[in-house]
């Protein structure tokens, strides 16, 4: 019994980052989508279905490059920079960074 509780936690923690992530666009795109509607039928007449799509996966992609570009690289340089001095490990992260 205490194994099977177990694996349904593991479950829950291995899909709960998906679950989550897939909520959390899904009610950007329905605010984003809404409100781009609304106001391009109220100030230019149109409607463009999937609008809302086009700019969530705008942003998601400026999301990564900004994350990529100011965040990822200087943690990865001060690890880096970390691992070095640990006698130990200095000889272990050299060979899997090689």
């Amino acid at each position: 019994m205490k194994k099977l509780v177990r694996l349904l936690l593991q479950g829950l923690l291995y899909i709960a980052p998906l679950a989550i992530t897939i909520y959390i666009i899904y009610v950007i795109f329905t605010f984003v989508d809404g409100l781009l509607q609304k106001w391009l039928e109220q100030f230019l007449g149109i409607s463009i279905p999937g609008l809302g799509l086009l700019i969530i996966i705008a942003l998601l992609i400026l999301i990564g490059l900004i994350g990529q570009t100011f965040l990822a690289r200087p943690f990865t340089i001060l690890f880096g920079k970390l691992m070095k001095k640990v006698p130990i490990l200095k000889v272990i992260y050299s060979a899997f960074n090689d």
